[in-house]
Order: structure tokens, then sequence, then C-alpha cells
């Protein structure tokens, strides 16, 4: 038995066949009709399955056709899955392991409600078979019923039970299959009501009413209404409850507290205006309102109503539970009855449009029973969450607000920051004219924090650090950081979310549906480069659904713009983190990838260390280290990248960055050995994997020879060379070359020189790279300058040009290089003693050299052209050309040319009569230092002897000037420096 396939069944939904993990398909849909009929079923007779399946066949017919059915069915299951044990009946074979998620459903076992996943057969029909379609009608609602009494039983078990996990979630489920059953409203507002929920309640209650009336014209029945007026009473004696004041909750708030009692205090006496308390959920506004209503010595009448998101559709609702909270005061004052009140109230709240003239009524009468309440006692009415306002209500509160200018009552309005235009121009006009005060409300600092924490807690459970985690945890807002608090308090630590946390971060997403959730789930996934766009790119939505969603979140106070809104994020850390921990690990893992890829698409249109270490981030999550890694060393060569003057080639990506510093890169390099150590143990002979650990050599190599570890460099640098042959990585062969090509330039070695420049320029010849080539050939006319052939050298700066050059698109793309190759021409012009050619070369150069991201060639052709006014005589030029590129090497931090730009500014300066800063250079540099450049030490020497010469400086200067001459002359380079050597001789 155990040699024979397993066959999985899947019903509810769209049905899927399975056989030994593939899904099986057959040629024509009745050989599927009739396993799923079996399956169903068990045993049946061939005379009925052939009536149900072929009912306009002759019976011979259609006992023909079920033949061939049955061995259509066992040619691919099993010769004998289908049988029969005689010749009326057939059934599938319980020597078979069959499983059926219909079986699993109607069993007892304590998961069997999770198989129900959809309706059956969900899309399975059979064509020309009315009969076999009444029967999935007739099982899929048998099915459905079944499912609905077993989970509302369930719903309600654990309810009484307080087992809450999964019972919202449940009851949901039961409301989208039928969305007209008062009994599923009435478990879900039970539900919310024993988890102290009751804000849900009543909005929950609050959506039946306008569906119910919208579909069917009715009310909802008693038992529904019994359990809203239920919750109302409860929110009633909340919201009158009398706490003793807590000063210390209102840390920070002293002066909230005093400019809201102040004006609470004016209202006895009739010169009071009304007060809006403007700040985010969660940072103390209603809180500081009960608090100063509870200071009150002098009586007067208080009532509460919150708006809702939910009533925002429904003109008046708010308005219409003011006037009921009021109903209680004028039948108290025997001012009406409360039928007499209700038949008056009636007729103003039409169950169709409202029309102008109702709405001037309600207005009217409201304005009555506000003025006739407040001479027998003051009135303040507080409106919590305006944001939520209808327009309706809010124009009638604007009109009532400026017209009971006179009168004693005060509106305490509370709202969150909000895009309402509506809100927003309401209470923009009662500003303007001078009946509405601003109380503002931020979230903490981190000072105040922390001395709001050291008020609160003993210093014995303040460990150090303890105060940073909580105001990083709770971002500064209140509600945070009192639980936190709460948490330090009990002595259990504070790396948790807390019951209250997690009902308040739900009830700031209560409003929106499971679709909208979707969207705010992916946004949870990023830390950077959360747009619509990427967003609908990985869900597949449709725009327009995402862009509700935002908007949406934007309006409620959740989200907000950054970048100057090209990207979104979460007002609060926790918010987002509260979606992300949501998800299961292996959605995780899809997501990431799918953000990953995406987000790769972007890099040769922006590429920033920001973008790189998303992509890395997001290839972490999704547990692909390879590719993380790929990444990681792309970032670090972007902060080991300097732009030289030799080798600027144009990349469509490149960008002005700074870089990390040399401790941070060292830091970063020992995390991807670390890293790297860990993939060998897996990835050792994967071709990847050595191609990224000769990627890994070749960035510590640059590292090396960037911070000038010259010998440490060169190693790993010729380890590259040795491996990327080996595995014929060619990029990376040539990088390597590049690396040679860079020090032997550096070091002025010629003949080294021009042996990596052959090798590179091979590579480039196989390759018909023609951005490389005119790269070489511009190092190669370097070569000849520095060995005086400067017609060659010419020629070949010529040939770079060129190549730059065929199309005006050529010459945009690589600007860059073809100003480096000029600046090679003026040195050999300037070699040649025609330096007023050299000047014009240069100038060259430099007006190519626009952009601020090659501001590090733009520093050595201002020194370059500094040097050739020197040579002219011309020193107030020079002065202004060498300036600049010192001031520009402050943002670079370039130690390439930096003791020849110092050392030519010294020299400048000393032309012009100015000797400190030659006295500064020869103090700073010593000619017993070691030098990676000949031509730096040349130039030390050459100055000393100057300063030798003119007695500038005798402390720091022991030789005499011919002994420093003669020293020069060794190092200086023949042609480079035939300025200073013919000094010298």
């Amino acid at each position: 038995m155990s040699s024979l396939p397993r066959l999985v069944c899947y019903l509810f939904g769209h049905p899927v066949i399975k056989l030994n993990d593939e899904v099986v398909t057959f040629s024509f849909s009745k050989v599927n009709a009739l396993l799923y009929y079996l399956l169903v079923n068990r045993v049946s007779t061939r005379d009925e399955v052939a009536g149900l399946l072929w009912p306009d066949k002759s019976e011979m017919s259609a006992k023909k056709n079920l033949r061939n059915t049955i061995y259509q069915a066992n040619k691919v299951l099993g010769d004998d899955f289908i049988f029969s044990t005689n010749h009326k009946t057939i059934e599938i074979n319980p020597n078979y392991p069959v499983f059926c998620d219909v079986d699993a459903f109607q069993s007892d076992d304590k998961d069997a409600l999770s198989y129900y996943q959809d309706v059956f057969l969900k899309g399975f029909f059979v064509k020309d078979s009315e009969d076999y379609d009444l029967w999935i009608v007739k099982m899929r609602t048998h099915f459905e019923q079944m499912f609905i009494k077993r989970s509302y039983d369930k719903i309600v078990d654990d309810i009484q039970n307080h087992r809450y996990d999964g019972v919202e979630l449940d009851i949901h489920r039961l409301i989208a299959i039928d969305e007209f059953d008062e009994r599923h409203y009435q478990l879900l507002m039970n539900f919310y009501f024993d988890t102290n929920r009751h804000s849900k309640v009543i909005e929950t209650y609050y959506q039946l009413v306008d569906l119910l009336d919208r579909e069917l014209n009715v009310l909802p029945n008693r038992d529904t209404r019994l359990i809203y007026e239920k919750t109302l009473q409860v929110q009633n004696k909340l919201n009158q409850t009398t706490k003793p004041l807590n000063r210390h909750v209102f840390y920070g708030r002293y002066d909230e507290l005093q400019q809201l009692e102040e004006n609470s205090m004016r209202l006895f006496n009739n010169t009071h205006q009304h007060i809006v308390l403007e700040g985010v959920s969660g940072v103390g506004k209603s809180a500081l309102v009960n608090t100063v209503l509870q200071r009150l010595t002098q009586p007067c009448y208080q009532k509460v109503v919150i708006c809702h998101r939910s009533e925002q559709q429904s003109p008046l609702r708010v308005i219409k539970r003011l006037m009921d909270e009021l109903q209680e005061i004028c039948v108290s004052l025997n001012m009406t009855t409360t039928s007499g009140w209700n038949s008056l109230i009636k007729p103003l709240f039409p169950k169709n449009t409202l029309e102008r003239q109702a709405i001037d009524d309600i207005e009217l009468m409201l304005y009555d029973v506000l003025h006739r309440i407040q001479l027998e006692q003051p009135l303040i009415l507080i409106l919590d969450d305006i944001h939520f306002l209808d327009y309706e209500s809010a124009m009638v509160l604007n009109r009532l607000m400026l017209n009971l200018k006179h009168q004693k009552v005060l509106f305490i309005l509370t709202v969150q920051p909000t895009k309402n235009t509506t809100v927003e121009n309401v209470l923009n006009n009662l500003f303007m004219n001078e009946q509405l005060i601003s109380i503002p409300m931020s979230t903490f600092t981190k000072e105040e924090v922390s001395e709001y924490v050291k008020k609160r807690v003993d210093e014995s459970y303040l460990s150090e650090g303890v105060i940073d985690t909580v105001y990083q945890e709770s971002e500064g807002l209140p509600f945070f950081v009192n639980e936190y608090i709460t948490l330090l308090k009990k002595n259990i630590s504070i790396d948790r979310v807390t019951l209250k946390m997690q009902e308040f971060i739900k009830e700031q997403f209560n409003y929106f549906n499971d679709l909208q959730l979707d969207v705010l789930t992916v946004l949870s996934y990023f830390n950077h480069f959360g747009t619509i766009e990427m967003i609908k790119e990985v869900l597949d939505y449709e725009l327009e659904l995402v862009e509700e969603t935002i908007d949406l979140a934007l309006h409620s106070g959740v989200l907000v713009e950054q970048d100057k809104g090209h990207s979104l994020a979460f007002t609060h850390k926790k918010f987002k983190e509260y979606f992300y921990s949501k998800q299961t690990y292996t959605k995780k893992r899809m997501i990431h990838k799918k953000i990953a890829v995406i987000l790769e698409k972007q890099i040769h249109a922006v590429y920033s260390a920001d973008l790189l270490s998303e992509v890395v981030r997001h290839y972490q999550e999704a547990n692909l280290p390879m590719e993380s890694m790929r990444y990681w060393l792309k970032k670090i060569d972007l902060s080991l990248a300097t732009q030289h003057d030799v080798f600027p080639i144009y990349k469509m990506y490149q960008r002005h960055f700074e870089g990390l510093n040399a401790e941070e890169l060292k830091t970063e390099l020992a995390l991807i050995d670390a890293e790297m150590d860990k993939l060998k143990k897996q990835y050792a002979q994967n071709m990847d994997y050595q191609q990224l650990s000769i990627q890994r050599l070749l960035l510590k190599g640059k590292y090396y020879i960037r911070f000038a570890q010259y010998e440490l460099g060169l190693e790993l640098i010729e380890q590259v060379i040795i491996q990327a042959k080996a595995h014929q990585q060619i990029p990376e062969l040539f990088e390597a070359y590049r690396q040679m090509i860079y020090y032997y330039l550096q070091v002025d070695n010629p003949e080294q020189l021009i042996i990596f420049v052959r090798k590179a320029m091979q590579l480039a010849v196989d390759a018909n790279n023609y951005e490389q080539m005119g790269m070489l050939l511009r190092i190669e006319g370097v070569y000849y300058m520095m060995t005086g052939e400067f017609e060659k050298a010419e020629k070949q700066l010529h040939e770079s040009i060129h190549i730059y050059s065929i199309t005006s698109a050529l010459f945009e793309k690589y600007k860059s290089n073809i100003a480096a190759a000029y600046d090679y021409l003026a040195e050999t012009a300037r070699i040649q003693n025609d330096l007023h050619r050299a000047v014009t070369l240069h100038t060259s150069s430099l007006d190519l050299m626009e952009s601020e991201q090659f501001k590090a060639s733009t520093i050595v052709f201002l020194l370059n052209r500094g040097i050739t006014y020197l040579q002219q005589g011309r020193y107030d030029k020079a002065l202004n050309d060498l300036m600049q590129a010192k001031t520009q090497n402050k943002t670079v931090h370039s130690l390439w040319k930096a003791i020849q730009l110092d050392g030519y500014y010294a020299l400048c300066q000393y032309h012009l009569g100015q000797v400190e800063d030659l006295k500064n250079f020869i103090t700073r540099y010593n000619e017993n230092d070691a030098y990676s450049n000949p031509r730096d030490k040349g130039l030390v020497l050459y100055l000393k002897a100057i300063a030798q010469q003119n007695g500038i400086m005798d402390t720091n200067v022991s030789n005499s000037e011919t002994n420093y001459l003669e020293q020069a002359k060794k190092y200086l380079s023949v042609y480079r420096d035939a300025h200073l050597c013919a000094t010298i001789l």
C-alpha cells in the first residue's frame, strides 16, 4: 500500500487535484465532475452518474461515455482507482490513500473549520448538465450552512471563555458570507464590548444601520439595539468618571494645562473663546481635557461626543448624537418630555437626502436648545476627533460657534493632523473671527522623556540605556511612554508590546478594509523608497486603490510624506512594527525578495548608497545571502570610488558621494569578511561565490591603496589578477589592472605602468569596449609624456579625444574623459615651454568640468593650470586656481596630489612675498618621510632648498642649499617637473 500514489483533493474554492504533489489535469471536464461527485458521495450507481452527467443521451450512450470517463480517470490515477464491486455501483478504491478537504471539514478534528477556504467547487460547472449544477448548488449551500453554524458555536464558546485570538477575523468571515444576518453583528459587538473597545461597538452598529436602511429599509432588531444602548451607557459613565488628578502624567504640559484651565474658567464670566487641541493620537489631548474639567469648582453641564470615521459619509450624524446628549439635560430641566423631544427630532432627520431647509431647521433648534440650557447653567461640549466630521456637521458647528459668541457655551475640540479640508476651513474661519484658540500638543523630546521617566520610576529599575530605549521605542509619544513606565515599575522587560499598545495601534487602523491593510502592510517592509508606485508593483493592485488607501492614511494621520512627497512613512515606528510583525516568515521572505528585485531596476537611474543599502537589506531579509553580498560589495565600492584625473570613465549612474571614512570602511570590510566566511561553508564551490570572493579581495586592495597602505593593497590586487584569470572574471581582471595603473601613476613608474596599460588594452580590444580603449589611449599618452616622447603622447591623447567625440551624444557622455585628455595635452605643451597654448588647453579642460560629480578631477586640473601660471610668472592667477583647488579638496578629502597642491601653493605665496605657508609646509613634511610618489619627495626637497637659500627656517633645514637641490634632482621627473629641474641646473 505504501507504494501507491497519494491523491490530494481540494474542493473548497477553485478545485485542485494533486497526485504525488503534482497538479493533475484531465482531457475533458466530466472526468473532474465524476471524481468530485464520488469524492463527496463515496459510492454511486452507474445509472445515477450517467443520467447526471449525460442527461440528453440515451441510456446506452450515457453508460458508454461513463465507461470511457472512468478509463480516462484510471489512466492518470491508477488502473483501479475507480472500481466497481458489481455491475451496478462505482466507487473510489478504499485502498488508495486519498486526502480530501471535504472529509477533513466534516470530521471532528479541532481544526476542521480551517479546511473551509471558500465555497464548494468555486467556478466549476458542467456543460449541458443542469442536474449536476443543481447538485453543486445544493452541496455548496449545505457546506456553507454547516460552516456558519459550527463557526458561530465556536465563536460564542471562545467569547464566553475569553479566548479572543482570531475571534474578530472569524466573525468578519461570517459577515462576508451573509452580511444581512444580524446575529453575526451582535457577535462582533459583544466581542468588542467584552474587550473594552466601546467605540468599535458604536461604529459597528452604525455600519449595520446604514446597510439595513440602504438595502432593506429596516432598522436593526431589538437585540442589536440593546447591545448598542448598553455600550452608550458604559461610554457615558467612562466619560463622566472623575479620576484623581495625577500631575506627573502631564509632565511638560503645564503651559497647556494653564492655557486650557484659564480659558475654561472664563466661561463663567462669558469672556471665553472656544478651544481646539491639536496633536497626534496618543499625545494626551483627551486626558488633558479630563484633568482640567476635574479641576473646575463651579457647576456646569458637560457632554462628550466622539466623532467616528464611519460617520463621515452620514450627514449630520454627529449633530444628531450631540442632540441626543442634550436631550437628557432638557428633560431634567423640564423643558420637554422624552416623547416630546422625539417628536421634535424625528422630522428633522429623515432617512432620505437632507434638504437645505431641514439643515437650517436643525441648526435653529440646536441654537435654541443651547441658549436655553446655558441660561440655567454654563455648558461645556467636548467634541473628540473632529477630523472625522462630515461636511454638514462641520458647517452647522461652524455657524453655531460663531453665533454663540455671547452665550455661556464652550466648545472644546480635539483634532489630529489632517488633510480634511472642510475641518481645516472651519478652524481657520473661527481663528479669523477670534472665536477659537489653538493649543498644539507635541510629543516629548528626549530630555523630557528622560526627566519624566526618572520622576515616575525608581532608579533601581533604570539600568544604563533604558531611558534611551524608552525614547527610541516610544518616539516621545506619551501613551507609549506611560506603557513603558508601567513595565519598568513592574520590573518587566520593555522589549515587548503591551495589550494596551496593541489595542491602541489597532484602533488607528480599524477603518481600513482588508485590501487597504494589505497596502499598509507592504509599506511596513520599507525603511526608504516606500512609494505608491513601489507598493502597486509589489501587490499588483490597481493604482487607484493604492492611491485611495494612501490618501486615507494621510488624512487619518497614520502616514506622512517624506523627501518632498516622493516617499511615505508611518507616523510612528510602532505602527510599522505592528504590521510587519503580523507577517509570516515565508511571506516576509517573498515580499522582501520582490522589493529587492524592483529596487534593482532603479539602480541604473539612481546609484546611491541608500538605495544599495536597501537592496542589501531586502535580500538579507529574503534569506538570499549571495544576492545581498553582491550589492553590499557594490555599496562599499561606491564609497571607495575616487574620481581620479586619469580615470573619469562615464557611468550613467555616477553621482557625487562623500562615502564612508577610513574607520567606517574598515568596520564594513570586517563584517563582510565574517559574512563571506559563513557563506564559504555552503557555497565554496559555487561560481557566484568565487566571483564575490574576488570582488571582496579587489575592494580590500582598493581600500589599502586608497589609504596609502600600498604593500598590502598591491598584494591583494595581485591575488585578484591570479584568481580572475583562473576563473575568467574579466570585469574584475580589468579593474585589477586599473588599480595597478593607478598605483604606478602615483609612484611615477612608467616602465611598470605601460605593462598594465597594454594588458588592459588587450582586454578592451577583445571586448570591443571603446569606452575603455579611449581611457587607455589617454594613459598611454601619459606614459609617452613621462618618457619624453611628446609627439607620440599628443597623438594618443588626440586619438582618445577622437573616440569620445565621434557624435555629439558621445561628446556629452564622455566630457570628463575629454577634459582629462586636454589637461594632459596642456601639461605636454608646458613641458615644451609652450605656456600660452598650455593655458588655453587647461581652460578648455576646466570648461568641460561643470558637474559637481567630478570635483576631484577639477581639483587636479586647477592645480595643473596654477602650475602653468606659476611658470609664466602670473602669480595672482596661479594663487586663485590653487586656492580654489585647496577649498574644494576639503570636501573631497583626496590624498591624490595633496603634497603637490600644498607645495605649489606655498611656492606661489613665496613668490608673492608671503613665507608663512612655506614655513608651515617645511614643518609638516620631512624629507625622511616615506613618499609613494618620488616627485612628491623631490618637491619637498626643492622647497627646503628655497627655504635654506633665503634663511626662512633654520631649525628644520639641516643641509645646505646645494645638497637639497642635488637630492631633489634625483626624485623630480626630468620631463614633468622640467620647470623645477631647470632652476636646479
